[in-house]
């Protein structure tokens, strides 16, 4: 009866063994099986130091509006493009003063859209807030202004 007991202990145990190491071959399968793939998509830029041109390009980043910011290193500046990669504008200057950027190597943008500029020449991090232009109270502005000149020129005062 003993003897009996050991074999099913043993023929448990080697049925648990087997079950673990078809699990353990089945899990190798599927990691080595499962590879996400990419396309390719587009590309931007080229070397050089014109707009759109990139001189050893370090950090990206890229806004709520998916607007692409680059920090680019030899070009000491960083520049914007959008969504479609149109160059927007930059941002340059390679002297050390506040708002100046020198050898920039990486950048971030927060949810509010300022900028976050690591620079290595240095040793810092710079913020930079957009500059919103309100173009709704520009409009009303110019509008009043031409409403105004219109009625002083009939009234002739």
């Amino acid at each position: 009866m003993i003897q009996k007991m050991k074999c099913q202990q043993v023929n448990i145990f080697r049925k648990i063994l087997f079950c673990l190491v078809l699990l353990f071959l089945c899990l190798m399968i599927a990691s080595a099986t499962y590879a996400e793939t990419y396309n390719f998509v587009t590309k931007r830029g080229s070397y050089g130091s014109g707009n759109g041109q990139f001189l050893l390009p370090c950090g990206i980043a890229v806004d709520s509006s998916g607007n692409v910011y680059v920090a680019d290193d030899f070009n000491q500046r960083i520049q914007k493009f959008n969504s479609n990669g149109r160059y927007l504008t930059q941002w340059d200057s390679s002297r050390s003063g506040n708002g100046q950027i020198y050898d920039p190597t990486d950048i971030a943008v927060d949810s509010s859209g300022n900028v976050y500029v690591v620079e290595s020449g240095y040793s810092r991090i710079q913020k930079f807030a957009p500059n919103f232009v309100d173009f709704p109270s520009i409009i009303v502005l110019v509008a009043a202004i031409l409403v105004l000149t219109v009625i002083f020129r009939r009234k002739k005062w």
